[in-house]
């Protein structure tokens, strides 16, 4: 199975997604008044610091890769499903965190206690893969430039 540097576009496009989901789960939760206000930032704080490791490494790729998009082949194809369905499983896991406040199984303090806690958990799972396909494709762009 061959991968182009869009299929590592598309692991970007998961997390990213992740993220704008739960920011605008959190607000929508706020004004629907289940957050207080004064637990708002604390929430947000959570979300950001379960997902700035991941985003940080992505983005950078992106500003690395200079908007070059060309198409790259290599033999990683099952890596990449790996990390396409262990980030899914990632953002679900924590929208689905955030989504039971909702339904009263727990607040909003607990939940950005749980995604605290228990995400880096989860990472260490997902992190490798991402990371692996991402320097990856950053060595063939860095190998193309020579």
């Amino acid at each position: 199975m061959s991968m182009n540097f869009s299929a590592t576009l598309t692991i970007v496009y998961i997390w990213l997604f992740g993220f704008s989901l739960a920011i605008s789960s959190i607000l929508i939760i706020f004004l629907l008044g289940y957050i207080e206000s004064v637990h708002l930032v604390t929430t947000l704080k959570s979300l950001a610091r379960a997902y700035s490791p991941h985003l940080a490494i992505m983005i950078g790729f992106i500003f690395k890769s200079s908007g070059r998009f060309e198409s790259r082949s290599a033999k990683h194809g099952h890596l990449f499903l790996l990390a396409c369905v262990l980030s899914v499983v990632w953002n679900a896991t924590l929208l689905g965190i955030i989504f039971d406040t909702v339904f009263g199984h727990w607040t909003i303090d607990e939940a950005a206690g749980a995604i605290t806690e228990f995400m880096p958990l989860l990472s260490w799972l997902v992190s490798p893969f991402v990371g692996y396909l991402f320097s990856t494709a950053s060595a063939e762009q860095d190998s193309r430039a020579d």
